[in-house]
């Protein structure tokens, strides 16, 4: 582990995300996202998407993941925001795309007029 002035871990080091009791799933695209490994996030995506399917992912999977990247960026100042937004982009990249594209338009589209 890199050491790093004022403590703490940089993205990058062994450091994982407050994930709680999860789908292991979650564990791996935490573990890769945390790396900034974004060859490995997408090929979890993409497995985990074709095993089970675009909504189960995003709720018990992809949405785990983020809401633990947002408070770890919360909580850490500006640490960790670009876990936060490599995460983001491949998942919104992911999901524009098939076999998830229209169940994401559909998604985004009760979420809004919901509100």
């Amino acid at each position: 582990m890199r050491p790093r002035p004022g403590g703490g871990r940089a993205p990058g080091d062994s450091a994982t995300l407050p994930l709680g009791p999860v789908r292991v799933e979650c564990r791996g695209l935490a573990r890769a996202t945390v790396r900034l490994d974004g060859e490995a996030v997408e090929l979890l995506l993409d497995r985990a998407i074709e095993d089970h399917g675009c909504a189960l992912v995003w709720e018990e999977i992809i949405a785990p993941t983020l809401h633990a990247a947002g408070r770890t960026w919360a909580s850490a100042g500006e640490r960790y925001i670009e876990v936060e937004h490599l995460l983001s982009w491949l998942v919104l990249r992911r999901f524009q795309s098939e076999p998830c594209a229209r169940w994401y338009d559909g998604w985004a589209r009760r979420r809004c007029v919901s509100r």
